[in-house]
């Protein structure tokens, strides 16, 4: 498994390469928003939608917010950096929102466990990304700054992982992590 693993991983790592130094910042936002529907895809299994016309409806839903923000965003004229602070500073006081759900579960989950609310929560916090992502790649040395922050969240998740393995007896989360 730990192979398959690794195997998978450089071959991920090495098609992200490639396409993050070989493509505009354009092309590989509008290559990032092919993962994000995916991404979306997952988040309809987190909402346990089991109709492919529900898991359709939602992946559009989504594609239109992310059209909707690269609109707004400038995406395909100039880039508006002053919009993507906006935008990014509306997403902080969303995860800060989302950071007292998860210290309040499981009496929390009321607020947030439903459908509709699960959905837009997915058709925010992805956008977002999404837009994130579009954002850095804007910037004069956007492509090192997006690698070096891939970088940095794979190794404190490979370091977690090994420290967790090693050292770890007891979940820091036990209500949460299941």
């Amino acid at each position: 498994m730990f192979k398959q693993r690794v195997i998978t991983a450089v071959a991920l790592a090495a098609a992200f390469l490639a396409m993050l130094l070989n493509l505009s910042a354009l092309a590989f936002s509008l290559v990032i928003s092919l993962l994000v529907v995916i991404a979306g895809w997952e988040w309809s299994n987190l909402m346990k939608l089991s109709s492919a016309v529900g898991k359709a409806g939602y992946l559009l839903l989504l594609s239109l917010s992310m059209a909707a923000a690269s609109h707004w965003l400038g995406l395909f004229e100039r880039f508006d950096q002053a919009r993507a602070q906006q935008m990014f500073q509306v997403a902080a006081a969303l995860w800060a929102i989302i950071f007292l759900w998860i210290q309040g579960y499981p009496s929390s989950a009321i607020l947030w466990a439903a459908r509709p609310m699960l959905g837009l929560l997915g058709l925010l916090l992805l956008t977002f990304t999404w837009a994130a992502v579009a954002s850095i790649l804007h910037h004069e040395s956007g492509q090192w700054l997006l690698l070096l922050a891939i970088a940095i969240i794979a190794l404190a998740d490979v370091g977690g992982y090994i420290a967790g393995n090693l050292l770890g007896k007891h979940k820091l989360a036990p209500i949460v992590s299941p």
